[in-house]
């Protein structure tokens, strides 16, 4: 029987193994937490309201929701305010989402006065306060900040907004606000609404808010201008909240800031690579240090590398490689498919005499790698590095 019929043979049979014990590197995005307000968690500040402010649990459209709100006994003589917000401030990057509406529109087309948001913020400092967040100022305000609209502002400074004349804030949605490395970035309903370099420099904590003030702004800062009559109860309704601290990799990168996040390529763990004798490539075998890695041609890549393709792209090279690219031609084809059969049930690799075909790095060379070069068969995007 020939190579080329023994290898279909072979291929063949490995696909059974394929759906039993299928490789994959998870590209889910997992919440650091969630709240769905079934109960009162100790994370928020549950005793925080002023004047008419209240929040309870409570069930709207069929869900469990907290509901916080003002009522039309606010007056202009007082403040009122209900903020659900963390008990600390712990978040330098990380991603807040969460599904809410209002009841009003914040006095366009129905009653609503006032402020309200929701997002980040530090006022731990008041003289230097920070946030990113959506924000919504009722027409008594001044007309740079009326309206539905994203804000980051940092030390106190309105540094970036963009208005959002078309989400209506009593319909639910889905809203996010992303605090990265890069920047500030915001979603409604899975779409980006706005994006900018700008971020807070001091640790957030995740704040939603109602709240009776009129805004005026002096150089570029949002400053009390005074308090509003409510004229009907006002509520917002949170569905849940999630938070995502982003590092589901263990390699000590946040995921704001990780080129792969889902691959380790940090200072904590990374993927042995071969770097010297056949050809570079990644292995599978995660390590932290090069005793981790089999053979005098493997070292553990902890690292952020984006050399593919020449100048990079932002992905770090360990999630896009190939792991069975075992020639280095760029692409998963016979070629690597008979390397793989050549050293077939080899089970004495070690450093003295590597096999090029151990492609999790385990010391041999059996169905594990056999479904690796499977699960990538006929990828022709595979990095090549000089």
């Amino acid at each position: 029987m020939s190579r080329e019929k023994i290898l279909v043979r072979l291929l063949t049979t490995l696909t059974v193994y394929l759906f039993i014990n299928w490789f994959n590197i998870s590209t889910a995005e997992e919440a650091a937490w969630s709240d769905e307000f079934t109960y009162m968690d100790s994370r928020w500040d549950w005793n925080y309201n002023s004047g008419t402010g209240y929040k309870q649990l409570t069930t709207i459209d069929g869900v469990s929701v907290v509901e916080i709100g003002i009522t039309n006994q606010s007056s202009s003589s007082s403040y009122s305010d209900c903020s659900l917000h963390e008990t600390s401030y712990q978040h330098t990057y990380g991603i807040f989402e969460a599904r809410l509406r209002c009841t009003d529109d914040n006095g366009f087309n129905q009653s609503g006065q006032g402020t309200r948001g929701w997002g980040f913020w530090n006022f731990n400092d008041p003289a230097r306060a920070d946030a990113a967040w959506f924000w919504s100022a009722s027409p008594e305000s001044d007309t740079s900040v009326v309206g539905f609209q994203v804000m980051v502002i940092r030390d106190s400074t309105i540094v970036f907004q963009k208005s959002l004349p078309g989400i209506d804030m009593r319909e639910w949605h889905i809203y996010r606000v992303e605090l990265l490395c890069t920047g500030t970035r915001f979603l409604v309903d899975g779409n980006e609404v706005a994006t900018t370099s700008q971020c807070p420099d001091k640790l957030q904590r995740i704040e939603m808010w109602i709240d009776n003030y009129c805004i005026q702004v002096i150089d570029n800062q949002l400053q009390p201008a005074g308090y509003l009559n409510v004229q009907n109860d006002q509520m917002m309704y949170i569905d849940w909240v999630k938070y995502y601290d982003g590092d589901a990799d263990d390699d000590d990168i946040p995921d704001a800031c990780d080129n792969c996040p889902y691959t380790p390529n940090g200072p904590d763990l990374g993927y042995c690579a071969q770097t010297e004798c056949f050809t570079f490539r990644y292995s599978t075998h995660l390590c932290s240090s090069n005793d981790d890695c089999v053979g005098p041609c493997m070292t553990c890549l902890m690292n952020q590398e984006d050399n593919y393709p020449p100048g990079g792209n932002d992905t770090g090279d360990a999630c896009e490689w190939c792991y069975a690219d075992l020639d280095g031609s760029g692409d998963v084809y016979p070629d690597d498919a008979m390397i793989l059969l050549g050293e077939w049930k080899r089970k004495n690799c070690s450093a003295e005499n590597p096999c090029q075909a151990d492609i999790d790095g385990d010391g041999k060379v059996y169905p594990a790698d056999a479904m690796i070069l499977l699960s990538e068969w006929k990828r022709k995007d595979c990095p090549v590095l000089p």
